[in-house]
């Protein structure tokens, strides 16, 4: 039986990108109130129609020792991603029981099976609503933000935590003017209805950056 769960989190990973299509896929990042979920990956789920991603998170077990609580840390993650699953090793002699599937399907969190060389799916995850700001703080960490203009999620920097001042300025990049600054002053307009208020700094995409003849305000 292996113990340590980071050995199986590349072949999570790939699972991630290669079954689940999943176009960028990260290690242990999350939030301060919820946790950090072992692997988290981002799919298109709005095709030509819109510009919608998914989030989705994992966590990785080694066994199935205490079942219920485990299963439950999987739930947790709904907070923040619009599906969770439960990876966990088991050996070519075993399966998930009936019982423990039943479980699973009630708090609608998937089951993937983690084997010496790949993983499968054994039981769909049912669709989350997460808290919007933590699932776009996560987005946000793993390099993509929402254009405020179209919806579209875009790539603006490749994260790497070793590099976070570099990471801010390529963001920079793709922000532009808006008639408010911040969230503290954008809640004095809504109660207020001052206008003599500092402009807030949009994420705007390449494209609306284009289409607009959007030009950069410093």
């Amino acid at each position: 039986m292996k113990e340590d769960k980071k050995m199986w989190y590349p072949l999570v990973e790939e699972f991630l990108k290669k079954d689940l299509e999943c176009f960028v896929t990260m290690k242990e990042v999350g939030s301060a109130y919820v946790g950090k979920p072992d692997v988290l990956g981002a799919r298109d789920i709005g095709g030509r129609w819109s510009g919608e991603v998914e989030l989705i998170a994992v966590e990785v077990k080694p066994n199935r020792n205490s079942f219920g609580k485990i299963l439950g840390q999987a739930l947790g993650y709904s907070l923040l991603a619009h599906k969770c699953y439960l990876a966990v090793y088991l050996d070519d002699d075993e399966e998930f029981s009936q019982e423990e599937k039943e479980m699973a399907n009630r708090l609608g969190v998937g089951l993937i099976n983690i084997g010496e060389r790949c993983c499968k799916e054994i039981l769909s995850s049912q669709h989350h609503a997460p808290i919007e700001t933590l699932f776009l703080n996560i987005i946000d960490t793993m390099g993509y933000n929402r254009c405020n203009f179209c919806g579209t999620f875009f790539q603006f920097k490749k994260y790497t935590a070793k590099s976070p001042k570099k990471a801010v300025e390529m963001k920079r990049e793709f922000l532009y003017s808006a008639p408010m600054m911040d969230v503290s002053r954008k809640r004095k307009l809504l109660f207020t209805g001052r206008r003599d208020m500092d402009k807030l700094k949009l994420l705007v995409c390449p494209e609306c950056i284009k289409a607009l003849h959007l030009h950069k305000i410093e």
